[in-house]
């Protein structure tokens, strides 16, 4: 039996989004900063003949591991709208334990918070290892300069966040887009899955609609989140080791 709460996930769909290639006459450079991690950022460029994302999306990442030792911003992109702008934004990465602490990262847009938090816990593992770590926003911003950062928080014993760690800046990602979040925990999922042994039999709980209409686009769908066990595991009340598997359906269709 296992036993999760699902905490402040976020649900973002795109609806006609265009594949993106990278613009010829724009180039990659690394940039290093004294006592700021190191990353290497890139803008991006879109077939013309698609939808067009804007010229001023951005692509950056750690070019080295780097320890957290303290609380502090890993990765950061400034950039400047004409007018009023949809921005998708993603941080995806590799987080390992040098302890048995937990790492936590989020996204801010001017310095708020925006999107899911992210948390691994390490504090009752019996074997601490490395672990992939998500977050997404998408915010309506108004013309002007906007920074977006990557935090990661400091918290027990140090972690090391890998090289290839990134942040993903995209400006107007589709003509239509949504997101959806809980606005608080979910309620206890409590499922007995013991004796399945096909997937596709396992009960299951929805956390988040989103109801969208197409005339056969494409639909993109991206969704983060954090999930954690109730009580003791091993306990009297038939707690046990298990893990929290997330999938994104399509009416009554597995799609991920």
């Amino acid at each position: 039996m296992f036993r999760p709460t699902l905490s402040i996930p976020s649900m973002v769909v795109f609806l006609a989004i265009a594949a993106c290639s990278k613009d010829k006459n724009e180039s990659s450079e690394e940039k290093s900063q004294e006592d700021a991690p190191t990353m290497s950022t890139s803008t991006q460029g879109f077939d013309e003949n698609m939808h067009m994302a804007h010229a001023g999306s951005q692509y950056s990442s750690l070019a080295k591991d780097l320890v957290i030792n303290e609380t502090q911003v890993i990765l950061s992109s400034t950039i400047n709208l004409d007018t009023e702008n949809v921005v998708l934004v993603q941080t995806e990465g590799l987080t390992t334990p040098l302890g048995k602490g937990k790492s936590t990262l989020w996204i801010t847009i001017d310095g708020i918070k925006s999107g899911n938090e992210t948390t691994i816990s390490w504090e009752r593992s019996t074997n601490p290892r490395k672990h992939t770590y998500n977050a997404i926003a998408l915010q309506t911003l108004g013309a002007g300069e906007h920074l977006i950062e990557v935090t990661a928080q400091h918290s027990g014993d140090d972690y090391v966040i890998g090289d290839g760690s990134n942040l993903i800046v995209m400006i107007n990602p589709s003509p239509t887009s949504a997101v959806k979040s809980l606005s608080e925990n979910s309620a206890i999922i409590d499922k007995e899955t013991t004796d399945f042994d096909n997937p596709g039999t396992i009960p299951t709980t929805n956390i988040l609609n989103l109801d969208v209409t197409t005339k056969g686009e494409p639909i993109v769908v991206l969704a983060s989140g954090i999930s954690s066990h109730i009580g003791d595991l091993g306990d009297s009340a038939g707690h046990t080791y298990g893990d929290a598997i997330w999938g994104i359906y399509a009416g009554l269709i597995h799609i991920s």
